[in-house]
C-alpha cells in the first residue's frame, strides 16, 4: 500500500471504520470490482445451478441451506441439518443474480461496510457483509455461497 493510502487509511484503522476505505487490497474500487465480477458471472450465461446459504442478520433465523436454481428461479430449498424441503413461498431465497442486486444497491448507497469477495471461476459474490448506514440500527447483514454447482 502506498504512503499516502496508509495515511489516509490510519484514522480509520484506528477509528475501527476500516469499512469506509473505498479501495480493496488490490487497489480497485468497490464498483470496478464488482463489475468484473459481473461481466466474468454474466460470461457464462448460467440460469441453472444449486449453492449452499448462510446468512447472518437481523431476520427470521435460516439454518444451513441448499439452494436450486432453475431457469433463473429458486425452485428448492433444501435444510442442510435437517434434509427437509423449505416451502419457497415462505421463504425467500436470492438467486446469484439477487445477490450482485443487493451488492450493486450497497455501492449505490455508498454503504458504510461493504465487503465482499467474488469466486474467482465464476464470479459471483462468495461472502459478503453488508452496513448500509451507521444510524439504522440491525440492518446488517452478512452471507456466504459455498458448494457452488452449475447445471
Amino acid at each position: 500500500m502506498s504512503r499516502l493510502r496508509w495515511i489516509l487509511a490510519a484514522p480509520l484503522l484506528t477509528s475501527g471504520c476500516l469499512g469506509l476505505l473505498l479501495l480493496a487490497p488490490d487497489g480497485k474500487d468497490r464498483q470496478e470490482r464488482f463489475d468484473e465480477a459481473l461481466d466474468r458471472w454474466n460470461a457464462h450465461a448460467l440460469t441453472t445451478y444449486t449453492y449452499e446459504y448462510t446468512r447472518s442478520c437481523f431476520c427470521l433465523p435460516l439454518p444451513p441451506v441448499r439452494v436450486d436454481v432453475r431457469d433463473a428461479r429458486v425452485v428448492r430449498v433444501t435444510d442442510l441439518n435437517t434434509g427437509a424441503d423449505l416451502d419457497t413461498a415462505m421463504v425467500r431465497l436470492p438467486t446469484i443474480d439477487d445477490l450482485f442486486d443487493l451488492v450493486r444497491y450497497a455501492i449505490d448507497e455508498d454503504a458504510r461496510m461493504l465487503e465482499v469477495t467474488y469466486d474467482e471461476t465464476w464470479g459471483f459474490p462468495a461472502r459478503g457483509s453488508i452496513d448500509i448506514s451507521v444510524n439504522i440500527a440491525d440492518e446488517e447483514t452478512a452471507f456466504s455461497v459455498t458448494a457452488f454447482t452449475p447445471g
